[in-house]
């Protein structure tokens, strides 16, 4: 993970997510760390809100131009000396302007924040980060306001183990483990009964498998919910990171909702890493 994306709404929470991308950068090695604001303003439907007009636009480029100024003074020194630190601010929508702006630097890892605060900036730049998380080609590594970088020691991968060959990202996982050297925990976590059914012997073995030679243990318990789960399993095993596999219908989204006050607990304090398969 050469190239390190992190996009900023310029928002403290940003800010800490900067720091924490910077510090990560260090321990995977990284060559580039790219910070991008899309400045083009939310424009609600709302008649509430009154309508951002043409003539403004070059307004918002010079309020981001000089809030991008002052995160590149602010950073320019935290950096490894042996990397780039590039700066941008773009005219484009959040989401498409992430994405394009991941292609044009040949990024391998977006990092981004999510904020429990009720701010419709943060509202806003979350639910990007969790539409990115289940999208994006390249993975994504969710970064909580209360967490604190620690070397990647400990890593939880909580999988599927009814369709592990087909969806489990290894060459990722295993890119992220040559560069750590850390020990891999992977979790199934069954909620039903039932599902110890769906739990077959050659998904373990495809695992054991792939990750021969890794320091690596699995895991097969029994929860009242999946977040409640890994919630436990990473308290108990004190992880550094998170990896989940996005899928369709899965539950990555719902760990944000206010709703989810109890399984948003584990988010606290641990960074979440969403790989697609």
């Amino acid at each position: 993970m050469k190239n390190i994306l992190i996009p900023t709404d310029f928002s403290d929470a940003s800010y800490h997510t900067i720091s924490y991308g910077i510090a990560l950068s260090k321990t995977l090695n990284a060559e580039k760390i790219i910070i991008y604001n899309a400045y083009q303003p939310y424009i609600s439907e709302d008649p509430e809100f009154k309508p951002v007009l043409l003539n403004e636009i070059d307004m918002y480029k010079e309020v981001s131009e000089q809030a991008m100024q002052k995160i590149k003074d602010t950073f320019q020194e935290k950096i490894d000396p042996a990397a780039q630190l590039i700066c941008e601010v773009d005219y484009n929508v959040v989401e498409s302007g992430i994405i394009e702006a991941s292609e044009k630097y040949n990024a391998d890892l977006i990092v981004m924040n999510v904020s429990s605060t009720g701010a419709l900036e943060n509202l806003l730049f979350g639910s990007t980060a969790v539409s990115l998380s289940k999208h994006s080609k390249i993975p994504v590594l969710i970064v909580p306001a209360e967490a604190k970088f620690t070397k990647l020691d400990k890593i939880l991968l909580a999988i599927d183990l009814k369709s592990t060959k087909t969806t489990t990202p290894v060459n990722h996982i295993k890119k992220i483990l040559d560069v750590t050297n850390a020990k891999l925990d992977a979790l199934h976590v069954l909620v039903h009964e039932k599902d110890t059914d769906n739990v077959k012997e050659e998904d373990i073995e495809f695992l054991k498998t792939n990750f021969a030679g890794y320091d690596t243990q699995y895991y097969i318990e029994q929860a009242h919910s999946l977040t409640e789960g890994i919630n436990d399993f990473a308290d108990k095993h004190q992880s550094d990171v998170i990896i989940m596999i996005p899928k369709k219908r899965g539950w990555l989204e719902s760990i944000f909702r206010r709703s989810e006050s109890k399984t948003i607990a584990f988010h606290s304090h641990i960074p979440v890493l969403a790989i697609r398969e």
